[in-house]
């Protein structure tokens, strides 16, 4: 649910400024953010996922460990800002043909630092047991960032006062979350930090964090081939639609979070029949958000896009609509079973695929199809190459057969339900073109809401009653 606030704070950003900066400057403000997200996973170097692993399998060195990685990542977050002072601010404009850039690139390094920094508490509270504590300070940061930047975006009109906004929010945030890992730790007595400790959290870290850049790179390769290629315009409207819902990489992330120390305990103990289970348990969970969620979105693309980004951006809904076929493979989080048996080499393997194949496809796919013909190369790189060979993986690594590895009939109830809901919604629309378009949009989104939500019903009762309890918890906080 936290994740949940920090997604529609993103969301809520850019709906205000896709209307009050013009295309030109929103453009920039994206290609702003899209440098930190591109570096981010190198600059991070896989910590918060060693943090937690070590926490969970170490916690006599608790304090050591948290302190390691707040070390390494502030360096790693300086080294980023000096260079966003110093070339980043002359290189990287050229790069994207973009001269405003140079007004916001130095700006970017406060942000980083304060994003890498506060990107450690998460996993340094859920391994600790603090997780209600971590979802009011994600929630609390959040909040405020969606009104002090949108004031300031409304009262300066410019990308580099909100980026500047932005970065000031994330670094006070980031020093109150320092503190309060070290006042979470002050009294524990334990080995101290070390440089040997460090070198065994970047060994199990760094081709973590490399499949993520990896990874990274590979799903932003169509924004920047378009970057490059398109005009500037071209880029706003692009990349408005062609995202990840950022809800569903929160969710992933927090399952991961969760289920992490699980599994790294059961392959401990060399119980890959527990590990099999708990990864089977991931992946029904988050399915049963992830597969409505998409036919939803699907169904409704382009009511949801406008809404979000005015009907300036319609054609926005075309790459929205592509990428959403990325959302039912988001419900396997391949990598949660890999880091959980110790492996993140595998990670690696997976990650270098997927990027080399993108990168060979997507500029021959904008030559054939246009600009919407690099979020189908992402698409088909994703369903095509990556899928079938993280699934081998995973198959190996948890000693079992392709049978067994994925609850393919919950999966396949699931699906079967959004196509007919989808699918009827689609034939209401056909149908009902000469009615008001109020009208039609409330009657539509009955008749999915029925179709979908009575199946649920029916066929995953118990289900529905399980994530009532979980939501109860949630805002109770227990």
């Amino acid at each position: 649910m936290a994740r949940g606030v920090a997604t529609v704070s993103a969301l809520v950003i850019a709906a205000v400024l896709s209307r009050v900066l013009d295309k030109h400057d929103y453009a920039t403000y994206r290609q702003t953010l899209l440098v930190y997200m591109m570096v981010a996973p190198i600059l991070a170097l896989g910590l918060p996922a060693s943090l937690l692993y070590f926490v969970s399998s170490e916690p006599q060195r608790r304090r050591a460990i948290i302190f390691e990685t707040v070390i390494i990542t502030l360096v790693t977050g300086l080294l980023f800002a000096l260079f966003c002072i110093g070339p980043g601010q002359w290189l990287l404009p050229d790069h994207f043909d973009n001269a405003l850039l140079a007004t916001t690139i130095p700006l970017l390094g406060l942000y980083a630092i304060g994003r890498l920094a506060m990107g450690l508490l998460e996993p340094c509270l859920v391994a600790c047991g603090r997780a209600p504590l971590s979802a009011l300070f994600s929630a609390g940061v959040h909040v405020t960032g969606i009104v002090a930047v949108c004031i300031i975006a409304v009262i300066t009109v410019s990308p580099s006062s909100v980026v500047l906004a932005q970065g000031v929010i994330f670094f006070i945030a980031a020093i109150a979350a320092v503190t309060l890992m070290h006042f979470l730790t002050n009294k524990e007595v334990g080995s101290p930090v070390s440089i040997k400790g460090a070198r065994r959290q970047l060994h199990y870290a760094i081709p973590l964090s490399v499949a993520m850049m990896l990874d990274t790179l590979s799903m932003a390769v169509d924004k920047i081939y378009i970057s490059i290629l398109r005009p500037t315009e071209d880029y706003a409207i692009f990349v408005n639609g062609a995202m990840e819902i950022p809800f569903v990489g929160a969710l992933t992330m927090a399952v991961g979070a969760v289920m992490l120390p699980e599994l790294v305990s059961a392959f401990k103990k060399n119980d890959e029949n527990r590990a099999l289970s708990l990864w089977k348990l991931s992946i029904k969970r988050v399915s049963f958000i992830v597969f409505p969620l998409f036919f939803l979105l699907f169904a409704f693309a382009e009511e949801i896009v406008i809404a979000l980004y005015s009907n300036e951006f319609r054609e926005s809904v075309h790459p929205f609509r592509i990428y959403l076929f990325i959302l039912p493979a988001r419900a396997i989080f391949f990598g949660l079973l890999f880091r959980g048996a110790g492996l993140p080499g595998l990670v690696v393997r997976r990650a270098i695929l997927g990027l080399i194949i993108n990168v060979l496809i997507t500029y021959p796919f904008i030559k054939w199809f246009g600009t919407n013909g690099a979020a189908l190369a992402t698409i088909l790189s994703f369903w095509v190459f990556v899928i079938p060979f993280s699934t081998a993986l995973c198959v190996r690594v948890a000693a079992t057969t392709l049978k067994e590895v994925f609850p393919w009939r919950y999966m396949g109830g699931l699906m079967a339900l959004g196509l007919l809901a989808c699918g009827m919604t689609f034939l209401f629309e056909l149908v009902l073109t000469n009615w008001p378009p109020i009208l039609e949009l409330a009657l539509r989104v009955l008749v999915f809401s029925v179709i979908f939500i009575g199946g649920l019903s029916i066929f995953y009762r118990g289900d529905l009653i399980q994530f009532a309890g979980y939501f109860r918890k949630g805002f109770n906080f227990r």
